[in-house]
Formats: structure tokens, C-alpha cells, sequence
């Protein structure tokens, strides 16, 4: 794999487009603000292997959650995503456009991105 370049400046970005490792930390099954060698990833972990850039699913399983619990757990998973990045905010920055995420990269930071995955995540309750 190779690293790209920013237009305009002399850092590298390398970019994950895709982790389900919040699930597990919504679930209260890992802590990805702690470092681990279980798991795919961890803040930690991600910074020191070079990685500035990373997607966060949120995803709903249809084996744990019944479908009227879908757009309450992806709320839910908002709040953990954002709550783990404030702990970490050494590390990651939430961010939620280009220019968000190239102030976080020049900063030195991991830009977190959050992602739905599944449209029935976004169906909501009445």
C-alpha cells in the first residue's frame, strides 16, 4: 500500500474507508480508545502504524437488534463515536468535511469519519 500525498503539503495521508470496530465498542465489548492487541484496530494502535485517516460504521445487526431498535442503536452509536474521539482528542478529531479533515491531519491527528451502513439503520421508530 502506498500513502498519497496532500495537494499543497508534504504530509502523507493513509486512509482506511472502512471499520466495523465501533460495533464492538458500542456493544461494551472493546475499548477502541485503549490500546489492545485483540481487535482490528484501536486509536493507539492506529497511530502508531501511520493511519490519519479512518471510517467508523455504525452498523445494526439484524441477528442481535429487532428492526424497530435499528435508528435507536445507530443513534447511539453516534454518541459512542463521539464521545471516544473527545477522550482521545490527542489522537483523533471527529471530523465532518475536507477542510475538517485536512486541519486534523496537519494537526498531527487521525480524521474520523462516521458512516451509517445499512439504510434500515436510518428508519425511524414512532
Amino acid at each position: 500500500m502506498q500513502a498519497a500525498s496532500t495537494p499543497g503539503s508534504d504530509h502523507q495521508l493513509l486512509i482506511d474507508l472502512h471499520t466495523d470496530a465501533l460495533y464492538e465498542h458500542i456493544c461494551g465489548r472493546r475499548d477502541i480508545t485503549r490500546r489492545s492487541d485483540q481487535g482490528h484496530l484501536d486509536f493507539p494502535r492506529m497511530k502508531e502504524g501511520g493511519v490519519n485517516g479512518q471510517v467508523f460504521a455504525v452498523w445494526v445487526s439484524p441477528t442481535e437488534l429487532k428492526p424497530g431498535e435499528y435508528c435507536e442503536f445507530a443513534l447511539k452509536g453516534a454518541g459512542a463515536f463521539a464521545e471516544a474521539c473527545a477522550r482521545c482528542s490527542d489522537l483523533v478529531t471527529a471530523v465532518r468535511t475536507p477542510d475538517e479533515f485536512r486541519q486534523a491531519t496537519a494537526a498531527g491527528r487521525i480524521a474520523a469519519v462516521l458512516g451509517v451502513e445499512g439504510g434500515q439503520a436510518l428508519v425511524a421508530t414512532r
